[in-house]
């Protein structure tokens, strides 16, 4: 196969390069050229900036999601300061309630003690009048069983004179 060569005949060739082709070929670049243009001229410019906005956009969000950022660490470190700031205060709270309940049980521990101490004086001394009392009462009965006893050994009722003396005098010797 031969191309565009004089000596071939003008059926034998592949591709034909004439005044048509030529002016097709031309045509087609002007065409495609002014096509190019126009769609520049209405495509590219609104492109072009419909990709501003969104750079112009995406930039706007960067800067606000780093704003928000930084107002987050900042809400951060104040919370965690404001924490640090509640639980000092609870510590100090609660070592001034635990030694106001210590004060508190000692408080209600003395007046326990103080309490017992005066029911076990209140109960001594009831035991010592209720032993006086039965000490007493045993005196009396010592003294009836005497007077009966001596009455029957003297077999004398003795006259009621001589027995209140009796009994005082054994009354008064314990």
């Amino acid at each position: 196969m031969v191309f565009l060569t004089s000596a071939v005949s003008s059926e034998d060739y592949v591709l034909r390069v004439d005044e048509t082709l030529i002016t097709g070929v031309i045509t087609q670049w002007v065409l495609i050229s002014i096509l190019i243009l126009i769609l520049v001229r209405l495509l590219y410019k609104p492109v072009l900036q419909f990709l501003q906005m969104r750079a112009d956009r995406l930039r706007r969000e960067a800067e606000s999601a780093a704003r928000d950022r930084e107002e987050a660490e900042s809400l951060r470190i104040k919370y965690n300061a404001e924490i640090e700031r509640i639980n000092s205060e609870s510590a100090i709270l609660l070592d001034d309630a635990r030694q106001r309940a210590a004060k508190t049980q000692n408080a209600l521990i003395l007046d326990a003690n103080k309490k017992a101490a005066e029911i076990r004086d209140k109960a001594k001394s009831e035991i010592d009048k209720e032993k006086a009392a039965v000490a007493g009462e045993v005196r009396t009965q010592t003294i009836q069983v005497a007077s009966l006893i001596a009455g029957r050994y003297v077999k004398v009722d003795p006259k009621e004179v001589a027995q209140s003396k009796l009994l005082r005098e054994l009354g008064g010797a314990k």
